[in-house]
């Protein structure tokens, strides 16, 4: 195996990419670009056609726009990748390959990379080799390594940024749960002294659930947005309405509401019968702020993740880089 030109940590997700690596100047390199999708086509005014060649991909042969650019133009034909074996589509193989060629032209060599991936936790075995695959088939790359995404958090406390043991952790001797809310799952993964406990894993309802109740809800007052408004409006209780703000903040809670009971009954069928003896409980993903208070209330060692959205990608960023420092000491 030969050297890799970078390692990148890449979570592919049902609502964003979110990757993370190093530049050929050393710096942290951190995207975020929607995983919209829709089929390309010619575009008329020179500086938004120059714009979106930065966001077009090629798959077998298919020009796809990718990110904002499908967002913007793509209207109502752009697709989200909302079901289980997206994988397997060539949307999916558009956001890799696509995410990949943004990073570099955020200066990472992305010639012959380690790849980090995940799945999510009832995914992982059934779909593993699959991913692996898929990703061999449209990008060149020195390793590949595919993880159950909850891992991510996990590897990003437990490491430094170096990809080096972190000071005052033991792998080999502490224990922690990982509550990874994301906008199609919820997962949730035990790591006793190092081991995965599957029993104490599983999933739930993501943000989607919650997105979809807001879309509801707007509706009932005669205001239509998409699901990607839904889900930034979560966040900032706010959606733009006739070029005005417009504060729907009651409204988000009352959605919020949906997933975050789900993701406490879930979290303490799973987890309850381990919490009491554990070190802490991770909480991370893009819904991570949403639930933390109400985890924190029930389990007072649970802590948020510092960047709860790039959690995943950074550690399997992290992983990879201690995969790739194991690789090159002398046996």
């Amino acid at each position: 195996m030969s050297t890799p030109s970078a390692v990148i940590g890449h979570d592919i997700g049902h609502s964003a990419v979110k990757t993370t690596a190093i530049s050929k100047t050393g710096s942290i390199v951190k995207l975020l670009i929607p995983s919209v999708v829709c089929s390309a086509f010619s575009i008329s005014d020179e500086a938004e056609a120059k714009r979106a060649e930065a966001e077009t991909v090629v798959i077998d042969g298919r020009a796809f726009f990718i990110g904002d650019t499908a967002r913007t133009q793509g209207g109502s034909s752009v697709s989200s990748g909302l079901t289980e074996d997206w994988i397997d589509s060539p949307e999916h193989a558009a956001l890799l390959v696509g995410s990949l060629n943004k990073l570099a032209n955020h200066g990472v060599d992305t010639s012959n990379p380690d790849l980090v991936l995940g799945l999510p936790t009832h995914l992982f075995t059934r779909q593993k080799a699959r991913l692996a695959e898929i990703v061999r088939r449209n990008v060149t790359a020195n390793d590949i390594k595919i993880i159950p995404q909850s891992m991510g958090p996990y590897y990003e406390f437990m490491l430094t940024a170096d990809g080096l043991p972190a000071q005052g952790r033991s792998v080999d001797s502490e224990s922690w749960g990982v509550v990874e809310i994301g906008y199609f799952t919820t997962d949730f993964m035990l790591v006793q002294e190092g081991r995965w406990v599957e029993r104490a894993s599983g999933v739930c309802s993501g943000v989607r659930v919650a997105a979809e109740h807001l879309v509801r809800l707007l509706a009932e007052r005669n205001i239509t947005i998409d699901l990607v408004e839904a889900e930034e409006a979560l966040r900032t209780g706010f959606i733009r309405d006739f070029g005005k703000k417009h504060d729907v903040s009651d409204l988000a809670k009352a959605a919020a509401d949906l997933i975050v009971t789900e993701v406490i009954d879930t979290a303490a069928r799973l987890m309850e019968p381990f919490a009491r003896r554990i070190d802490g409980v991770i909480v991370a993903g893009g819904g991570g702020a949403l639930c933390y208070p109400l985890i924190k209330g029930r389990w007072p060692h649970a802590i948020l993740a510092t960047d709860s959205r790039f959690s995943v990608s950074e550690g399997m960023r992290r992983i990879g880089l201690a995969r790739a420092l194991a690789r090159s000491m002398p046996t």
